[in-house]
Parts: C-alpha cells; sequence; structure tokens
C-alpha cells in the first residue's frame, strides 16, 4: 500500500465519523484498505455490526451462511450483523479490498403497517443481512477513492465530504445487493403550490428595497405570468401586484413595531419612494396611517393633544432656480434650488412632520386622522379632509415661463386636481424686477391664438415693476411669468396644475424642449378679466398687540401679513387651521401646553382647535386661513374705519 492511502487510512482509523441522515445513525468502526497475502484466510466469524467489501484487485473466495461465492475485481458484498462468514485469498492473485465498518440504528422503527422512508428501507435491507455477491456498475471504487483523497489533502470542509461519501457507499452497495430492486417506500414531496408561494415570498423577502415586477417573479420561479398569476391567487386570492405589496405591508408592519426607526428609514427599507408613498398606500390596503398603527402596536408612543406643526422642507430643482433660498435660512442641498415646498399634501410633494410626538407622520395623515379638530370646521366644510393649501419659498433666479393656472371645474376633469388660484409676497428683488401679468389689451380667444402662433405673445403680455413688499394676487385664469431677481413666499391652492404657454425657448438639462400646453391654456385664460391689475397694497389693522395687513380675501385661501414688536395673542377657534411662513425675525410662540422658537425661513401649521396661542419677539409672517370672508376680513376691517370701496380697491380677491 503506497504512502498516500496509508497516511489516508491513518487519518481515517483517528476520526470519530458518525452522523445522522433523517432518523437513520450511522456511526463508523473504519475505512481502510487491505491487502491480502497470498492465501490468507480469514475463519468463520460474526460481528454486531456491519461491514462493506469491495473488491478493488485480485482474487478469492467468501463464505456467508455456508455459501461459497468467488470474488473478482469489482465484485461487492456486505457482511451484516450476526452473519457468519470466512474469507479466503487466492493463492497465486490475492485481493485488495477497500472495506467500510459501520455501525447503522434507526431512531425511531415504523410500525408493522406503517409507511416507511428511504433511511428505513436502506436499513431493514441491510438488517437482513443480503448473503450475495453483486458486480458493482456503479463505481463504488471512484466512491472510496475519493474517501481516500479527502482524508489525506485534509481541505476545508472535509469531514462533511467524508460523511456524505460515506453515505453515498452505503447507499450505492444497498441497491446493487437488492436483488428486488423495490422501491415501494415513501419518499417526501412537497406540494408544489405550497413550495412555490414559499419562493415568492422568499424571493420578496429578499430583494424588499426594489420594485419587483410581475416579469421578475415569473422568471425567477420558471413560471409564465399567467402560471404565476394562478399560483397566487389560488392560495391568496389576490393578484401578483397585490401579494407584492401586502407581503412589503408586512414587513412594513413588523418595522414600525421599532419606536426608533422614522417613518422615512422605513420606507427606505421596504422600497417605497417615499414616507408619502409609504403613508398613502400603507392607509389604502391597511386602513389606518402607518403613524397610528404604530400608536396602537405601541400603546403610549403618540399623544392625541395637537400642537403647532414644522415640516421638514421639500425642494425643487426646476431649471430656472439658484441659491437665493440661502438668504431667507433655508439650509438648501448644493442644487440649482427653485421652490422650498414649506406645507403641502399634494402628491407631488408631501411634508412630513419634522418634530414632537407626531414627527415621521405626513401632513395627509394628520388631517385624515383629526379632521375638524386640525382642519377645521370651514376647510372641512369646503374640502373635507383633505389639506386645501400649498405654502412656498420661490427663488426666480431666471424668469419663470409664461403661463396660466386652471380653475377648479377644467382642473378635475383634465388633470384630477384642484385649480391653481394663488398670490406671491415679493421677500427681494433686483432693481427693475418686473413680472408678466395679464395682457395689455381686451382680446378674444381666437384673436390671442392667432398672435402665439404668429410669435408674438411677447408684445400681448403686460410688464408690471416689483419690489420687497409688494403683494400680486394671481386668480386662476390669469396669464403670468414671475421675473428674474425676484425672491418670494407663495401661498396657493392645493394643486400643481401648469399651463406653459412659452418659456423662452429653452431647454431641459438632458437637451429636450420643454413642453408646452397652449390648447388647455387657452381652454383655462380668462380673457373676461386678463386685463385686470395684480398689485395690492392691502389695509392694515391691529389687535392684541399684533399689527395685521390684510392681502387677499378669496374663496379659497385668506391670507394677511402679521407684525408682532413685542407680544401678539391670537386665536385658533376651530374654523379653520392657520398656516405661518416666517418672512423676518424670530420670537417664541407659546399655546397652553408648550413653547417653540420660530424664526425667519420657517413654516409652521397651526391645527384649528389651538386656542389661544401667541408670539413674544418681533416677527413677521405670511399668514393663510380659510376664511369666511365677511366676519374675518370685512366686518374687523369696517371696525377700522375702511369703507367698502378701500377694501376692493386694496385686498386681491375682492373685487372678483
Amino acid at each position: 500500500m503506497d504512502n498516500f492511502l496509508w497516511k489516508a487510512c491513518e487519518t481515517l482509523q483517528n476520526m470519530d465519523i458518525q452522523f445522522r441522515v433523517d432518523n437513520l445513525f450511522i456511526k463508523v468502526d473504519f475505512i481502510r484498505v487491505e491487502a491480502f497475502k497470498p492465501g490468507m484466510t480469514f475463519d468463520e466469524h460474526a460481528h454486531s455490526n456491519l461491514e462493506f467489501h469491495y473488491i478493488k484487485s485480485g482474487h478469492g473466495n467468501v463464505v456467508m451462511n455456508g455459501s461459497s461465492f468467488p470474488l473478482n475485481p469489482g465484485d461487492l458484498y456486505v457482511t451484516g450483523s450476526g452473519l457468519l462468514h470466512s474469507q479466503e485469498a487466492s493463492k497465486q492473485d490475492p485481493m485488495l479490498e477497500y472495506a467500510l465498518k459501520c455501525s447503522l440504528s434507526l431512531e425511531k422503527r415504523p410500525a408493522p403497517d406503517e409507511a416507511f422512508g428511504e433511511e428505513e428501507y436502506v436499513y431493514m435491507l441491510l438488517e437482513n443481512s443480503p448473503t450475495h455477491v453483486a458486480q458493482d456498475r456503479a463505481r463504488v471504487d471512484e466512491l472510496f477513492e475519493a474517501l481516500f483523497h479527502e482524508a489525506y489533502a485534509m481541505k476545508p470542509g472535509y469531514l462533511g465530504q467524508i460523511k456524505a461519501l460515506v453515505y453515498r457507499i452505503i447507499i450505492t452497495m444497498a441497491r446493487a445487493l437488492d436483488i428486488k430492486a423495490n422501491t415501494t417506500y415513501t419518499v417526501p414531496y412537497r406540494d408544489l403550490s405550497n413550495y412555490r408561494m414559499d419562493s415568492i415570498k422568499r424571493y420578496i423577502a429578499d430583494n424588499i428595497k426594489r420594485n419587483i415586477t410581475c416579469e421578475e417573479l415569473s422568471q425567477y420561479l420558471f413560471l409564465s405570468e399567467k402560471q404565476l398569476s394562478r399560483v397566487i391567487k389560488s392560495k391568496t386570492g389576490l393578484s401578483t401586484h397585490d401579494f407584492v405589496l401586502e407581503e412589503k405591508l408586512r414587513v412594513v408592519k413588523q418595522l414600525l413595531e421599532n419606536k426608533n426607526l422614522t417613518l422615512s428609514q422605513i420606507a427606505d427599507q421596504t422600497g417605497f419612494s417615499s414616507e408619502f408613498h409609504l403613508s398613502s398606500t400603507f392607509r389604502r390596503k391597511v386602513g389606518t396611517s402607518p403613524f397610528l398603527y404604530r400608536n396602537q402596536m405601541i400603546p403610549g408612543s403618540v399623544t392625541n393633544s395637537l400642537y403647532p406643526l414644522t415640516f421638514k422642507p421639500l425642494y425643487k430643482n426646476y431649471i430656472w432656480g439658484g441659491s437665493n433660498l440661502k438668504k431667507v435660512g433655508k439650509a438648501i442641498p448644493e442644487m440649482t434650488v427653485a421652490e422650498s415646498w414649506e406645507i403641502s399634501t399634494h402628491h407631488d410633494g408631501m411634508n412630513v412632520v419634522a418634530e414632537g410626538a407626531f414627527a415621521g407622520s405626513t401632513l395627509e395623515d394628520m388631517g385624515l386622522e383629526f379632521g375638524e379638530r386640525f382642519l377645521g370646521t370651514l376647510s372641512m366644510a369646503q374640502y373635507k379632509k383633505k389639506f386645501p393649501l400649498l405654502l412656498k419659498f420661490i427663488d426666480a433666479n431666471d424668469w419663470l415661463s409664461v403661463q396660466v393656472h386652471p380653475e377648479d371645474a377644467y382642473a378635475k376633469i383634465h388633470e384630477n386636481d384642484l385649480g391653481k388660484t394663488e398670490m406671491w409676497y415679493i421677500l427681494e428683488a433686483i432693481p427693475d424686477a418686473t413680472i408678466l401679468y395679464g395682457l395689455t389689451r381686451e382680446m378674444t380667444r381666437e384673436e390671442f391664438e392667432k398672435q402665439i402662433q404668429a410669435g408674438r405673445i411677447s408684445s400681448l403680455l403686460k410688464s408690471v415693476k416689483v419690489a420687497a413688499g409688494d403683494v400680486v394676487f394671481i386668480p386662476a385664469g390669469t396669464v403670468h411669468s414671475a421675473g428674474k431677481g425676484i425672491l418670494m413666499a407663495e401661498v396657493q391652492q392645493n394643486s400643481n396644475a401648469t399651463y406653459r404657454l412659452y418659456d423662452f425657448d429653452r431647454k431641459n438639462p438632458d437637451g429636450t424642449a420643454r413642453p408646452l400646453h397652449v390648447t388647455k391654456a387657452l381652454d383655462s385664460i380668462r380673457f373676461d378679466r386678463a386685463t385686470l391689475k395684480g398689485k395690492f397694497p392691502g389695509l392694515v389693522y391691529e389687535k392684541d398687540g399684533v399689527r395685521i395687513k390684510v392681502l387677499v380675501a378669496d374663496s379659497h385661501f385668506c391670507a394677511e401679513l402679521i407684525e408682532v414688536s413685542e407680544n401678539g395673542q391670537l386665536f385658533a377657534d376651530g374654523r379653520s387651521f392657520v398656516a405661518y411662513t416666517f418672512l423676518e425675525g424670530s420670537a417664541e410662540l407659546t399655546w397652553d401646553t408648550g413653547s417653540m422658537k420660530v424664526r425667519e425661513g420657517q413654516s409652521i401649521l397651526i391645527p384649528a382647535s389651538l386656542g389661544t396661542y401667541a408670539f413674544k419677539g418681533q416677527i413677521k409672517a405670511l399668514k393663510a386661513y380659510i376664511g369666511d370672508i365677511k366676519k374675518d376680513i370685512l366686518s374687523p376691517l369696517e371696525t377700522a374705519g375702511y369703507t367698502k370701496e378701500q377694501m376692493m380697491e386694496s385686498i386681491g380677491g375682492l373685487g372678483l
């Protein structure tokens, strides 16, 4: 025996090899190479375990239970427990034998009338000591030699390989010695439908951060999309798309139990594009917001006590923006920033509560969950639980497109959106800064369209100079554009419906032309009031330490400029929320149960039911709310001594 086999056998002799395959336990006594001397004999004997013999070369004879069998190269046989046997090697051509000796035991034996499995079948076959010799047709020698190589090389994982090879030798020899070739035993077959469902769930879990398509899932399972759909439908009653979504939301629910994870982090971990996307999907499918679901899972994690809310701003990098929002204290990213959406529930940009017990909840969640307490009776009567406004800072570092916004009825049909009436408060403007507002003269749609087709639109637009402190009211249907070098705050309806008439022939960053929407714009222009003035100076009165300048009184919203120089008290009486965008200064905002610091560049939302609140400090802010025009605008101005004519002339919206 060469050195390789000697070393391998020595290693195997020292190893304690025992393992389990299902309920079959295998313990190896030895694995070795036996080189018989010429004429060498082993007198009749028996042992209590199994010995597997493979004749590698040479000739000889074996006697088992009184029957004699010649042995030739490639023969194999097994001597089982209690089997009397003797062996003799040829004097002229002695045998070289590979031998495996081991004991087998069943941890649980099947009852006589009970079906049994493969391991039990192998055990029973070998326990009955098949007393014959078979010719190897499965290359058992290669299995033995692979085993010796593993023991010799001792590479990582060699013990596992040796165990696997031992079991293969046992199986292969049992199969060769089974005269009946009987396979009437039970083999565990999986329910293919359940297996596929488990595979689908596992794949979704492994790739939950990605947008998993039906095509991708079907390719993974080697099924057509129709077959995949049938599998999922039969098990869950859901479409493939809905099932993927249900699995994602199941993980979201688990993550919500960890109160340290923000909604943004959970959205990122589960493949939703934003907190808003996650929140709106969760509410639609589960029936409540993630925020309140977490509250149900972790009692006491939030409170039902409403308080003034701050939000994470959303920055929009439109082509005409710049970096001027830094001037109002915005920590904008290093990119072109055209707008900072401060308070919005629009699906093009949803703000998320930044601080306090409701942090991580979307503004939409707050309105849906708290209804009148949060939005107010006037807002609920007109807009239900939908927050009706959108507040922004705008950096017109270059000209905005010449555009028009539709009224409510047209926007609902064509955009599934609200119309867009808006106002601008000019914070800063370069010398001689201008806006375009309305038309230079009255004309029909047909005449205006002809002028557009002839390329003469610029000559029809009225140019208006603006400076810091100016207020521009832009009702839906008004052609307008903000000029270069203007920084402003905006209050508008909760809409993003905008139709471009002209865009100075600019290109998108990728070189494509910016689309125009001439037909829809022409449909939306109110030619009957196209020459109205745009700027309104407002009217001022004082109350409870607050200087109030009324700017806009419209059916869609009211807007005021408030100034506090020391202490000013206000009241949220339950009729409407109040949205503030702070333009200058800083102050402490206090209410019955708390206080917070506010400053230039911030925006906050006062819940409708907050009650009395006050500003202490020096602060200037744009205030927006849903108002009763007679009660909130006309009555206090009349008390202050203003005439109806003064109001109509000075306040945007009253003259319409």
